[in-house]
């Protein structure tokens, strides 16, 4: 008898721990966050305005002057019959403390083409980041950390229904000072089917772009551990259902997401396509 009691005083205890660590979960781990950029618009009167999220890739050729550090992965739409978007990176200093959000000028469009590339069936974009020879890439140059290791981020292929995901981005354009606030939610894959993903959860403007990852890991202090959470798509947009005797819509608490799979298919037609590429080099 006292053996079973022991046992059973054991099992409650280890529940108790992992109860109070998912409750206590604050910290996010850097290679989640980092990553992930708010993306502006210009009005006709030259104001920048919240658009959308997208988050950065690293390039397997980092480092190599021909060729863009990294790629900014979002939604088609965000950046369609655009000219130029404004992306607002993460700056780190050497201890990995957040001073800034950097604006980056990205050019869409050069001689008449697209410096972007849109999957032709699905509503994922890419473009080469950072921009050729920007004069924020001299001032702050981008640093390994605001991309995400391409070979750890898109190796993941056991996404099931009922997982647990967390979506990070800037939904409804909420912010500071001019400076946007990114907001983490959680959700459930629902429904999957050919590499699209419904996950349940509530969707908003501004949430396009958005990176979903599985929920990662939680370490004995309550916290995220870093790369445990794995990328498994990118979010397009909400459902939305019809309010019974009304000529309204409202959102019907369903996400859409294209997975990864979709995004590496998107990267590699961006790469065929091959547009030229300088970067400023330090001296």
């Amino acid at each position: 008898m006292k053996q079973k009691y022991a046992a059973k005083r054991k099992i409650l205890i280890i529940l108790l721990f992992f109860l109070i660590a998912s409750a206590n979960a604050e910290i996010l781990p850097d290679s989640m966050t980092y990553p992930i950029v708010a993306i502006y618009k210009i009005d006709n009167n030259g104001h920048m305005l919240a658009h959308g999220t997208g988050f950065l890739v690293m390039n397997e050729q980092f480092g190599d002057s021909s060729e863009p550090l990294g790629y900014l992965i979002t939604c088609a739409h965000i950046l369609q019959g655009r000219n130029l978007v404004i992306v607002k990176t993460k700056s780190i200093d050497k201890i990995k403390q957040i001073i800034a959000f950097i604006p980056y000028i990205l050019p869409l469009v050069q001689n008449d083409s697209t410096l972007w590339t849109a999957n032709p069936n699905y509503d994922i974009a890419v473009c080469n980041f950072p921009p050729n020879d920007s004069l924020s890439q001299r001032i702050f140059p981008c640093s390994k950390s605001i991309f995400m290791d391409m070979s750890i981020a898109l190796n993941y292929s056991n996404t099931q229904i009922g997982q647990e995901i967390l979506f990070y981005g800037f939904p409804l354009g909420i912010g500071t000072n001019n400076e946007p606030i990114p907001l983490i939610r959680p959700g459930m894959v629902s429904y999957k089917e050919n590499g699209v993903y419904l996950i349940d959860a509530q969707v908003f403007g501004g949430s396009s772009g958005s990176a979903v990852f599985t929920k990662p890991l939680i370490d004995i202090a309550g916290n995220f551990i870093e790369d445990t959470e794995k990328l498994i798509g990118i979010v397009s947009g909400h459902k939305t259902a019809s309010i019974r005797g009304l000529p309204l819509e409202e959102n019907a608490g369903l996400g859409e997401v294209f997975s990864k799979d979709l995004i590496l298919e998107t990267i590699q037609l961006h790469r065929e396509r091959k547009i030229p590429y300088k970067i400023f080099k330090q001296k």
